[in-house]
């Protein structure tokens, strides 16, 4: 029982470091796509390395339960240790705050900084697995751990605590459980050990009851900010939030990305404008994100009955009140302001709210997949139906007035493109940030400044800075040249919901900046057509096939580490798909990762039943494979309908069911394969190696070049290509 127990903590301390380890990545690398597959394949790789090598050099040290403890007081600390790490990483890189870490580092960092945990995790797990009989029990243990973990964080701790809080707590059980296994211990017990854990359990406690936990919060917040004033920082169910500057200007981070600043003149000034000017009776209007950066101000300068403002989070609405001006804060009062704290998307599904006027996007760039969906065909397509005959829709996104290189004319005419197929008539203002005007009808939209000014002046409306810069931006020259550079896109390539190639365009601009290589090779392979992927995948089963039938002990290994592969492969596709329809997983993470874990743990229980098929239980394992390849292939038909649903408490049911029947087929696997040969430590690094190779495969080659859907299929029949070759084998041999 105090085995179980100890297992049990072990399990769901693993989950809640690893979560809470992404979540600080996550914030330290400015929430970019890539951080999340990295930090997922560096904690998963030391993971498998610590299991194998303490598989491997087992016979040189001595197997007794005070070893095992050790190691787990020594992964408390350092799961302590590493959060600093994590949050002291710019300053040890020499990267200031809103500043984007070049590939390199970020690679680097995203690998490495979590080794020593994931380390200890996996020869902690190695280890358990020796010292008692079952290693069944104990793989079940460790996943019922986890799927705990995940839903506490995602059901209670991550809604309102930080990081410290949640860690203590953690350090707290451990260290009960611990306690109660030195008890137990048949070996000689060691006093010091006894010692280390009394002592940590009255520091922790005292942490805990004190109140130190939130002081200790905000000093290791403040060594991400080393040369900016950081004023507040704050934690909900969907993000982190900080707020930073100095004098009057506040910057606002979501996840360690800038996303808003106030006050913010010139760019509020250019959006709430144009988006009034262009719209003959700007009557309703709605304003999804960012409000509070002095948008909603300028936009209650004209003649309007209501503006909806939607803000998904009401942390991120109470924070910006606390700092911005006055007259920001006054026009979020206003009685004319509608707030609503709800999902920008959702809410576009609302049949009641009637049409609008105009529709300003202010979500940020699509840097991320969470922001990419408000520059999708699907987003557009639901903007039309909430415009009336003559309303636009106007959106800001990165670019240059100048020159547009070949990686920013791609990320701007993808976007560009996405949204003419959608409304007949597009406008694009250049400069730093063009804007993107786009209307059902073209009777009344313009690109010429004379327009605009005499529209400004007939309504009486103070706005020097637009009109002092508009007649720049609209050079005859300069819209000619950002015309053609437009044009010149490929327009069969559109940002979609299931293949959103935005953002990987943004990435690759971004890694151009740093002259990283990766973001070269991934463009090139973006030109491949269909036969070209189909070419590679014949060599590869065609290789599989030659190694395994020379080197037979590579067939089960094999099996193991491709069904690691593509079942984290396709969890990371369901994280992203929930994303994409649902609009946040930054609290949902922890529970997505735990019905894994659960389908994990029902593969572990289903495979007891095959105990008495002894000596046929190969072909149970390649039939077990080719039912995961035909979940995988039939995973697009199925997402694809769940997109039709709009009740979000459905959706995200539905994709969590999904997570966990895609951790059932893995979790049959490891056991199938333990029961053929006895190799857990083997068999338990191939599977965390496979997930690791699958983390970095879905994130820069297979969505990128070939969509969700795409990916689904390339990754089930890998897997169907694995059983293939086994059952060839079986037969053969």
């Amino acid at each position: 029982m105090i085995w179980n127990l100890n297992l049990f903590a072990a399990g769901f301390t693993a989950l809640i470091a690893q979560t809470l380890l992404v979540r600080e990545m996550v914030n330290v690398f400015s929430g970019n796509v890539f951080s999340l597959g990295f930090i997922f394949a560096g904690w998963l790789f030391w993971v498998a390395c610590g299991s194998y090598l303490s598989g491997k050099l087992s016979h040189r040290f001595e197997q007794n339960p005070n070893m095992y403890i050790a190691g787990q007081g020594l992964a408390l600390l350092l799961l302590l240790l590493e959060i600093v790490l994590i949050r002291a990483l710019r300053l040890l890189l020499h990267i200031p705050q809103g500043q984007i870490i070049s590939f390199s580092p970020f690679l680097m960092s995203a690998l490495l900084a979590t080794a020593p945990l994931a380390f200890l995790v996996g020869w902690q797990f190695s280890l358990a697995c020796r010292l008692l009989p079952s290693v069944s029990m104990v793989y079940r243990l460790d996943v019922l751990g986890s799927l705990a973990g995940g839903i506490a964080l995602s059901l209670w701790l991550a809604h309102s605590q930080y990081s410290f809080y949640i860690v203590f707590m953690v350090i707290c059980l451990n260290l009960v459980a611990l306690f109660l296994l030195w008890q137990i211990a048949d070996e000689k017990k060691s006093p010091r050990l006894l010692t280390a854990l009394m002592i940590s359990l009255i520091l922790s406690l005292g942490v805990v009851f004190s109140g130190q936990v939130h002081l200790l919060e905000q000093r290791t917040q403040r060594l991400n900010w080393s040369k900016i004033i950081l004023h507040e920082s704050a934690v909900s169910r969907y993000a982190q939030y900080a707020v930073a500057g100095e004098g009057d200007l506040r910057n606002f981070y979501v996840n360690g990305l800038l996303s808003y600043s106030n006050p913010d003149i010139t760019g509020s000034q250019m959006l709430a404008h144009l988006a009034m000017l262009e719209t003959p009776q700007p009557r309703r209007i709605l304003v999804l994100g960012g409000g509070f950066n002095s948008l909603l101000k300028e936009v209650l300068k004209y003649p309007v009955t209501e503006v909806y403002y939607i803000e998904l989070d009401e942390v991120l609405i109470k924070l910006a009140q606390r700092h911005i001006t006055a007259e920001d804060r006054q026009s979020m009062y206003d009685f004319r302001v509608l707030l609503r704290n709800t999902d920008g998307r959702l809410f576009l599904k609302d049949k009641t709210t009637g049409k609008f006027d105009a529709i300003i996007v202010n979500t940020g760039s699509p840097l991320t997949a969470e922001a990419n969906r408000f520059y999708t065909r699907e987003f557009f397509q639901a903007i039309q139906r909430k415009l009336t005959r003559a309303g636009i829709v106007i959106l800001g996104i990165d670019s240059n007035e100048n020159y547009l290189s070949p990686e920013l004319r791609n990320y701007n005419g993808c976007l560009y493109w996405t949204l003419k197929s959608v409304f007949p008539k597009v406008i694009a203002i250049p400069g730093e940030i063009m804007y993107l005007i786009a209307s059902p009808s073209d009777s009344y939209l313009t690109d010429t400044a004379q327009v605009l000014t005499e529209r400004l002046q007939e309504g009486n409306i103070a706005a020097q800075y637009f009109a002092a810069t508009i007649p720049y931006r609209l050079t005859a020259e300069r819209m000619g040249f950002t015309l053609a550079a437009l044009e010149d896109y490929p327009a069969q390539k559109l940002n979609h919901d299931f293949a959103p190639i935005s953002y990987y365009h943004n990435i690759i601009y971004w890694g151009k900046q740093f002259q990283s290589f990766w973001p070269k090779i991934l463009w090139s392979a973006m030109q491949w057509r269909w036969w070209h992927w189909l070419l590679i995948f014949c060599l590869l089963v065609l290789s599989g096939w030659l190694i395994i039938r020379k080197k037979a002990f590579a067939l089960l290994p094999t099996q193991v580490f491709i069904a690691g592969l593509a079942g984290m492969a396709v969890e990371l596709v369901l994280i992203l798909s929930c994303q994409i329809m649902v609009g946040y997983v930054y609290h949902l993470l922890g529970i997505l990762i735990a019905c894994f874990m659960l389908g994990l743990a029902l593969g572990a229980k289903i495979v007891n039943r095959f105990n008495s098929l002894s000596g046929q239980w190969f072909p149970v394992l390649l039939k077990v494979m080719v039912l995961f390849g035909l979940f995988i292939i039939a995973l697009p038909v199925v997402l694809a309908l769940l997109a039709l649903i709009s009740w979000t408490p459905a959706l995200i049911t539905f994709i969590l069911a999904l997570t966990v029947l895609d951790g059932l087929w893995v979790g049959m696997v490891f056991p199938l394969s333990c029961l053929i040969k006895n190799r857990p430590g083997l068999f338990y690094a191939m599977d965390l190696l496979g997930a690791c190779a699958g983390t970095i495969i879905v994130n820069l080659m297979l969505i990128p070049l070939l969509g969700i859907f795409g990916a689904c299929y390339g990754l089930g029949l890998l897997v169907l290509a694995a059983a293939l070759i086994g059952f060839c084998y079986f037969k053969v041999a």
